[in-house]
């Protein structure tokens, strides 16, 4: 199956720390994940959707200050294959890794 000939937006996420998870468990419609309403949840949001089957892969790197300064191979942090997909999502992320990534997608 070929992803890009669907006609379904998928995404693959790369991503490093909080927000990158927050955005993708907002996107799946994680039960855990919304705390609004406290004691008072009604479950308003759960069942309406959930775009879990558009998502190829989260892939979460270390986080930058776990890095060096500088990296010269951004490849040696990357996964060795990622899925073809219509958009990638980067947060988070190195700078070394993040100026890589172009590269590394095609």
């Amino acid at each position: 199956m070929n992803p890009l000939s669907d006609e379904t937006l998928t995404l693959v996420f790369i991503y490093s720390g909080e927000y990158g998870e927050r955005v993708i468990r907002n996107l799946i419609n994680d039960p855990s994940f919304c705390k609004s309403c406290g004691l008072y949840c009604d479950f308003c949001k759960y069942g309406v959707y959930s775009y879990v089957r558009n998502i190829l892969a989260a892939i979460e790197l270390p986080s930058p200050s776990e890095l060096p300064a500088f990296i010269d191979n951004p490849e040696k942090y990357m996964p060795r294959k990622l899925p073809k997909a219509h958009l990638c999502i980067a947060s988070g992320l190195h700078k070394d890794l993040l100026l890589g990534l172009p590269e590394y997608i095609e």
